[in-house]
């Protein structure tokens, strides 16, 4: 059980902080967006976008502002530091932009309303989910109290199941619905 805890609550901080990294992602891209059309080179955007982002962007961004010297291996480490889709699609399209030219806006744009509507969903759904779960454990649970609850008021309430082997068969298989049901949940 403690090895199961441990692990769930390493998984939970970690996703924890992988979450913190994707709300902040938004704010980053208006930022790498207002820095390119306003005609900052990359690394004069890097830079910037390196002051204001926190956590973990921060310090991605102070390093690709770091390594531009060799802007591939640079837009490399912003694509692998990070397991978020849009950010290595926007770590390819500053490539090529660094190779070729051309303005970043409208992929910052799309990129920044893909996680921003990404984000939103997520939210929805944390709401519309809690109230389900919230019944499901009231369910689960609401058995248990009825039994001990009616043990508690009448004494020989559970005797009749373990006078009988009819009696101790259908106490087994209502506990094991009653396991099935939990976990159907």
């Amino acid at each position: 059980c403690a090895v199961v805890l441990a692990a769930m609550a390493a998984r939970s901080a970690r996703d924890a902080r992988q979450e913190a990294v994707r709300e902040s992602v938004p704010e980053v891209l208006r930022s790498m967006g207002t820095c390119l059309q306003t005609g900052y080179t990359l690394m004069q955007t890097f830079d910037q976008v390196s002051r204001e982002a926190v956590g973990p962007l921060k310090m991605a961004f102070s390093q690709a502002a770091h390594l531009l010297e060799a802007a591939s291996e640079a837009l490399s480490t912003l694509r692998e530091s990070t397991s978020i889709p849009e950010l290595s699609f926007v770590a390819v399209a500053l490539q090529v932009q660094h190779e070729a030219g051309g303005s970043m806006r409208q992929v910052l744009e799309a990129a920044r309303d893909t996680v921003e509507g990404e984000l939103e969903l997520k939210r929805s759904l944390r709401v519309h989910t809690a109230q389900a779960k919230l019944s499901a454990r009231i369910v689960s649970v609401m058995p248990l109290v009825l039994i001990a609850l009616f043990s508690v008021i009448s004494e020989g309430f559970l005797e009749p199941f373990f006078a009988s082997p009819v009696g101790f068969a259908l106490l087994l298989v209502a506990v094991g619905m009653q396991v099935a049901g939990i976990f159907a949940v």
